[in-house]
Protein backbone atom coordinates (compact mmCIF):
# COMPACT_ATOMS: atom_id res chain seq x y z
CA UNK A 1 0.00 0.00 0.00
CA UNK A 2 2.92 1.99 -0.23
CA UNK A 3 2.05 3.79 -3.49
CA UNK A 4 -1.38 4.49 -1.87
CA UNK A 5 -0.34 6.01 1.36
CA UNK A 6 2.52 8.16 -0.31
CA UNK A 7 -0.33 9.55 -2.62
CA UNK A 8 -2.35 10.70 0.33
CA UNK A 9 0.26 11.95 1.74
CA UNK A 10 0.80 13.94 -0.88
CA UNK A 11 -2.96 15.48 -1.17
CA UNK A 12 -2.86 16.03 2.84
CA UNK A 13 0.52 18.56 2.19
CA UNK A 14 -1.64 20.22 -0.80
CA UNK A 15 -4.04 21.03 1.79
CA UNK A 16 -1.29 22.02 4.66
CA UNK A 17 0.37 24.10 2.12
CA UNK A 18 -2.71 25.73 1.08
CA UNK A 19 -4.30 26.65 4.49
CA UNK A 20 -1.89 25.88 7.22
CA UNK A 21 1.90 26.97 6.78
CA UNK A 22 0.70 30.24 4.88
CA UNK A 23 -1.80 31.02 7.79
CA UNK A 24 1.95 30.33 9.77
CA UNK A 25 4.31 32.72 7.94
CA UNK A 26 1.54 35.25 8.33
CA UNK A 27 1.34 35.10 11.83
CA UNK A 28 4.72 34.20 13.09
CA UNK A 29 6.83 35.61 10.16
CA UNK A 30 8.54 32.22 9.71
CA UNK A 31 10.04 31.08 6.62
CA UNK A 32 8.61 27.53 5.80
CA UNK A 33 9.71 25.14 2.98
CA UNK A 34 8.47 21.71 1.96
CA UNK A 35 11.24 19.07 1.77
CA UNK A 36 10.84 16.98 -1.82
CA UNK A 37 14.39 15.93 -1.87
CA UNK A 38 14.38 12.17 -1.30
CA UNK A 39 17.80 11.77 1.05
CA UNK A 40 16.32 15.00 3.29
CA UNK A 41 12.93 13.25 3.73
CA UNK A 42 14.66 9.60 4.58
CA UNK A 43 16.04 11.70 6.80
CA UNK A 44 12.67 12.32 8.30
CA UNK A 45 12.21 15.82 7.40
CA UNK A 46 8.89 16.71 5.31
CA UNK A 47 9.10 20.55 6.27
CA UNK A 48 11.79 23.19 7.37
CA UNK A 49 10.43 25.96 9.60
CA UNK A 50 12.86 28.94 9.51
CA UNK A 51 12.48 31.24 12.82
CA UNK A 52 15.03 34.43 13.26
CA UNK A 53 17.42 32.36 14.95
CA UNK A 54 17.35 29.19 13.70
CA UNK A 55 16.08 26.20 11.33
CA UNK A 56 13.68 23.29 12.69
CA UNK A 57 13.00 20.42 10.87
CA UNK A 58 9.81 18.94 10.69
CA UNK A 59 8.02 15.53 10.28
CA UNK A 60 4.53 15.38 9.13
CA UNK A 61 2.72 12.33 10.79
CA UNK A 62 -1.09 11.77 9.40
CA UNK A 63 -3.84 9.16 10.84
CA UNK A 64 -4.61 8.74 7.07
CA UNK A 65 -6.40 5.39 8.03
CA UNK A 66 -8.74 7.06 10.42
CA UNK A 67 -10.01 9.79 9.14
CA UNK A 68 -12.96 11.17 10.88
CA UNK A 69 -12.91 8.76 13.64
CA UNK A 70 -10.40 11.28 16.27
CA UNK A 71 -8.63 8.77 17.57
CA UNK A 72 -7.71 8.82 21.43
CA UNK A 73 -4.33 7.97 20.71
CA UNK A 74 -1.44 8.32 18.34
CA UNK A 75 1.02 5.71 17.00
CA UNK A 76 5.04 5.87 17.77
CA UNK A 77 6.94 3.19 15.87
CA UNK A 78 9.51 1.28 17.40
CA UNK A 79 10.82 -0.98 15.42
CA UNK A 80 9.39 -2.38 11.72
CA UNK A 81 9.94 -5.54 8.99
CA UNK A 82 11.29 -4.21 6.26
CA UNK A 83 11.62 -5.09 2.25
CA UNK A 84 14.43 -7.50 3.11
CA UNK A 85 12.72 -9.24 5.71
CA UNK A 86 15.03 -7.62 8.41
CA UNK A 87 14.43 -5.95 11.30
CA UNK A 88 14.83 -1.98 11.20
CA UNK A 89 14.93 0.65 13.84
CA UNK A 90 11.53 2.71 13.94
CA UNK A 91 11.46 6.59 13.81
CA UNK A 92 10.74 7.38 17.00
CA UNK A 93 14.35 6.79 18.83
CA UNK A 94 16.42 6.32 15.42
CA UNK A 95 19.25 8.66 15.87
CA UNK A 96 20.19 8.22 11.91
CA UNK A 97 16.92 10.94 11.62
CA UNK A 98 17.30 14.29 12.56
CA UNK A 99 13.79 15.01 12.65
CA UNK A 100 13.41 17.81 15.74
CA UNK A 101 9.37 18.37 15.50
CA UNK A 102 6.31 16.11 14.53
CA UNK A 103 3.10 17.51 13.58
CA UNK A 104 0.85 14.88 14.42
CA UNK A 105 -2.19 15.08 12.70
CA UNK A 106 -5.92 13.73 13.27
CA UNK A 107 -7.74 14.55 9.77
CA UNK A 108 -11.12 14.74 8.79
CA UNK A 109 -12.45 14.75 4.98
CA UNK A 110 -15.32 14.35 2.65
CA UNK A 111 -13.63 11.40 0.53
CA UNK A 112 -12.05 7.97 3.37
CA UNK A 113 -10.64 6.20 0.06
CA UNK A 114 -6.98 6.92 0.14
CA UNK A 115 -6.87 5.78 -3.45
CA UNK A 116 -9.00 8.56 -4.46
CA UNK A 117 -8.76 11.22 -1.87
CA UNK A 118 -7.42 14.67 -2.91
CA UNK A 119 -6.44 18.09 -1.02
CA UNK A 120 -9.69 19.43 -1.74
CA UNK A 121 -11.11 16.19 -0.11
CA UNK A 122 -9.91 17.46 3.48
CA UNK A 123 -11.94 19.46 5.53
CA UNK A 124 -10.54 19.74 9.09
CA UNK A 125 -6.99 18.59 10.61
CA UNK A 126 -6.18 18.34 14.68
CA UNK A 127 -2.62 18.67 14.60
CA UNK A 128 -0.47 18.96 17.69
CA UNK A 129 3.20 20.58 17.12
CA UNK A 130 5.24 18.57 19.73
CA UNK A 131 9.00 17.83 20.13
CA UNK A 132 10.74 14.31 19.39
CA UNK A 133 12.72 14.79 22.19
CA UNK A 134 9.82 15.33 25.24
CA UNK A 135 8.61 12.35 23.83
CA UNK A 136 11.10 10.63 23.96
CA UNK A 137 11.98 12.11 28.00
CA UNK A 138 8.21 11.46 28.55
CA UNK A 139 9.36 7.53 28.01
CA UNK A 140 12.41 7.60 29.78
CA UNK A 141 11.09 9.58 32.85
CA UNK A 142 8.33 6.96 32.88
CA UNK A 143 11.04 4.11 33.00
CA UNK A 144 11.09 2.97 29.40
CA UNK A 145 14.47 4.35 27.66
CA UNK A 146 14.74 2.71 24.06
CA UNK A 147 16.95 -0.45 24.86
CA UNK A 148 13.55 -1.54 27.01
CA UNK A 149 11.32 -0.57 24.22
CA UNK A 150 13.02 -2.69 21.73
CA UNK A 151 13.44 -5.34 24.50
CA UNK A 152 9.96 -5.40 24.60
CA UNK A 153 9.08 -5.73 21.09
CA UNK A 154 11.14 -8.54 20.84
CA UNK A 155 9.39 -10.55 23.75
CA UNK A 156 6.35 -9.42 21.75
CA UNK A 157 8.01 -10.97 18.29
CA UNK A 158 8.85 -14.19 20.09
CA UNK A 159 5.12 -14.81 21.30
CA UNK A 160 3.28 -13.35 18.08
CA UNK A 161 1.86 -11.36 21.08
CA UNK A 162 -0.83 -9.56 18.06
CA UNK A 163 -2.50 -6.43 19.04
CA UNK A 164 -2.62 -4.33 22.01
CA UNK A 165 -0.26 -5.23 25.57
CA UNK A 166 -1.57 -2.96 28.46
CA UNK A 167 1.70 -2.12 30.89
CA UNK A 168 1.39 -2.64 34.76
CA UNK A 169 0.02 0.20 36.13
CA UNK A 170 0.23 2.53 33.15
CA UNK A 171 -2.66 4.22 32.27
CA UNK A 172 -1.02 6.57 29.22
CA UNK A 173 0.51 4.24 26.77
CA UNK A 174 0.18 0.49 25.62
CA UNK A 175 2.15 -1.27 23.04
CA UNK A 176 0.56 -2.70 19.80
CA UNK A 177 1.92 -5.18 17.14
CA UNK A 178 0.47 -5.43 14.03
CA UNK A 179 -0.09 -8.58 12.60
CA UNK A 180 1.30 -9.70 9.40
CA UNK A 181 -1.66 -10.54 8.14
CA UNK A 182 -2.79 -6.93 7.55
CA UNK A 183 0.69 -5.02 7.52
CA UNK A 184 3.56 -6.66 5.93
CA UNK A 185 6.33 -4.46 8.06
CA UNK A 186 4.88 -5.91 11.46
CA UNK A 187 5.37 -2.53 13.12
CA UNK A 188 5.70 -2.45 16.87
CA UNK A 189 4.48 0.50 18.20
CA UNK A 190 4.10 2.27 21.36
CA UNK A 191 0.27 4.01 21.43
CA UNK A 192 0.56 7.04 23.89
CA UNK A 193 -3.28 8.88 24.79
CA UNK A 194 -3.92 12.17 23.30
CA UNK A 195 -4.20 13.75 26.47
CA UNK A 196 -0.75 13.24 27.30
CA UNK A 197 0.50 14.27 23.87
CA UNK A 198 -1.61 17.45 24.09
CA UNK A 199 -0.02 18.25 27.56
CA UNK A 200 3.39 17.51 25.83
CA UNK A 201 2.80 19.56 22.90
CA UNK A 202 4.14 22.85 22.33
CA UNK A 203 1.11 24.25 20.28
CA UNK A 204 -2.22 22.59 19.01
CA UNK A 205 -3.54 23.65 15.76
CA UNK A 206 -7.06 23.08 14.08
Amino acid sequence: RRKMDMGAEQQLSKFLDTYFYPWMKQDYKYDISRILDKEWQLKGVDVIVKTKSRQIYVDEKAQLYYINENLPTFAFEINFMNKQGNLSQGWLFNNDLITEYYLLIWPYAKCKNLKLIKGKDFTELDCLMIQREKIQKFLINKGWPSQRLYEEAQKLRSYNQYGKTKIKNETEFYFYYSNPKYYKEQPVNVIIRKGTLIELADQRYK
